[in-house]
């Protein structure tokens, strides 16, 4: 497979018989001559297919009004199906035959996210696993497909971000008004397709006699060495030392405002600060990265010139980013909906983060899986790197000044955001937990979670936000459930990494550049002693984190 440049990759569609004649194959390589010898043949059978599966999901983010686009990622969700129906065989199949020698050729982790795999399919529910993929991609092609009227604009959800850190609080008001207007007419759609998602993982979670979607949603999460309990412990470590600290904070911006209470529109600013805004984001972030790293520099500079950056925000495109993989053409591309704010910055930065890794890691290991990590140890690479960066972001902005506020604000931010990060695992275990709850019901669950971890909301005006529908936002609720406390965890990390870079850069630096060599080999706990910080999940972790941002900002 040859790679040029994005305009002019499109890998070859995978078809169902083609997939099982090379699954075929590779079966018979398997027993002829062991795993030894088959699984660099399944290796590449897998990057063909994954390869253009990753394409077909961000040509139709590029323009979710392309019909052509949402054809193709519908078949894509019937290959992807194909594709887990031939593989969990497979890897049953190893790992009850050939553990020994699967032992030499692949990480212990490796293995135990196999065995969770080899757990979380089966031909039965292959029915229910293409409805799954054909309601994310209406989730998809619904937002962004929206236009929404504001000051004479007809604008897609991606371009209200920037509004909504505007320095000028009548704007600020407006643009979210009218963004949750959108939701609020989209209401009954977006509660009958969530649904419909909850329905449809609740059976294929029967069909694989698991209790509810839970156990098998950290299955396809990828994470053996953490569940459930150790999410809820994490979620009241939040409760007890973020939650307080963010509430004095929103009590502090209130002053600072002279308001009597932080509203919704008020959260993404900071007090009277005024949000420093990036300068060309496109060309200064180049200088940026090299600053920090001269291999990022210089694969973000590659990237640019193969036009595998897609950053802003434009009719037609769907909301949020991303970075994805196309195996197999050993780049990277990056999707995003820059719109003028300081939080473009960060939002690059930390995608350039998952593609830095992503491409580093292939160089030096050979398996896939070993490559990519779950999502909680990939966020820990793109979450550090946001932190990193910090002495090196002065030229995005027009002043000194600006990139002083810059770094103040993006750690500030790191904190603010760790009880919504909260609230959202929260919510969704209870969804899960209570799979027939009507949609008003299921509003209740969310509404339960902002009190316990955003009590400083309160918006009776706004009645989308007053009926518990803010999630609604909140893309992975949709397609990646259980994604999101994972972000939470990583920042954890990320933030005694930057708390070593004030004394020791080099040595953060060089850990970070280690971390994303290692791929997804280790678990959180590895990383953290590769990273010389503490694991998330280690008791009192939390608590120094916070205490050291409370020293360091100022609170």
């Amino acid at each position: 497979m040859t790679f040029d440049t994005y305009a002019t990759f499109v890998p070859e569609e995978p078809t169902e018989a083609g997939l099982r004649a090379a699954f075929a194959a590779i079966d018979r390589l398997l027993e002829e001559e062991g795993p030894a010898a088959a699984l660099p043949r399944w290796e590449a059978v897998y990057a063909e297919a994954d390869a253009w599966l990753c394409w077909s999901g961000a040509e139709l983010y590029r323009d979710s009004r392309d019909t052509v686009a949402q054809e193709r990622r519908a078949r894509a969700g019937a290959i992807r199906t194909v594709l887990a129906e031939l593989q969990t065989p497979l890897k049953a199949r190893l790992l009850a035959d050939h553990r020994e020698a699967l032992g030499r050729l692949l990480a212990p982790r490796i293995l135990a996210r196999w065995e969770g795999d080899a757990r979380s399919f089966t031909p039965a529910i292959a029915d229910l696993r293409r409805r799954e993929e054909e309601l994310v991609t209406e989730y998809q092609r619904l937002q962004g497909s929206a236009r929404v009227p504001f000051d004479g604009e007809e604008l897609p959800l991606g371009r209200f971000q920037s509004l909504f850190a505007d320095p000028d609080r009548d704007v600020r008001e407006r643009s979210m008004r009218a963004y949750w207007g959108w939701f609020a007419e989209q209401r009954e759609s977006l509660d009958a397709l969530y649904g419909e998602l909850v329905d449809v993982r609740t059976r294929m979670a029967h069909g694989l006699s698991d209790p509810d979607y839970t156990p098998l949603a950290y299955r396809r999460m990828g994470r053996p060495d953490w569940g459930p309990a150790e999410a809820a412990v994490f979620r009241q470590e939040i409760l007890e030392h973020v939650v307080p600290l963010v509430a004095a904070y929103r009590r502090d911006q209130a002053e600072a405002l002279g308001v009597d209470r932080v509203r919704l529109w008020d959260e993404e600013t900071h007090g009277t600060l005024a949000p420093p805004r990036p300068i060309d984001l496109e060309t200064a972030i180049g200088p940026v990265l090299s600053g920090f790293s001269a291999e990022l520099g210089a694969q973000y500079a590659a990237m640019h010139d193969r036009g595998l950056l897609d950053l802003f925000a434009r009719d037609g495109k769907a909301p949020g980013g991303f970075t994805t993989w196309f195996e197999g053409g050993e780049w990277p591309f990056v999707f995003m909906n820059a719109g003028g704010a300081a939080s473009d910055v960060t939002t690059l930065v930390h995608e350039m983060g998952h593609a830095f890794q992503i491409r580093t890691s292939s160089l030096v290991l050979p398996r896939h899986d070993e490559r990519i990590g779950s999502a909680e140890t990939s966020e820990v690479h793109s979450m550090s790197l946001e932190l990193l960066v910090h002495p090196h972001v002065g030229g995005l902005f027009a002043s000194p000044d600006d990139a002083v506020a810059y770094r103040h604000q993006n750690l500030l931010d790191a904190l603010t955001v760790l009880p919504y990060t909260a609230a959202i695992d929260a919510f969704q275990h209870d969804v899960y937990a209570h799979p027939d709850a009507t949609p008003d019901e299921r509003a209740g669950f969310w509404k339960d979670a902002e009190r316990a971890f955003l009590p400083w909301r309160n918006e009776p005006d706004l009645p989308h936000v007053r009926d518990g529908r803010t999630w609604q936002r909140q893309g992975h609720v949709f397609f990646a459930p259980f994604y999101y406390l994972d972000y939470a965890l990583a920042r954890v990390m990320a933030l005694q990494l930057w708390h070593r870079s004030l004394t020791d850069a080099d040595g953060a630096r060089e850990a970070w550049l280690q971390l994303c060599r290692v791929g997804g080999r280790p678990g959180l706990a590895d990383m953290a002693q590769i990273a010389a910080v503490r694991s998330p999940f280690e008791p009192g972790c939390l608590a120094d984190v916070t205490a050291t941002l409370r020293d360091h900002l100022g609170l």
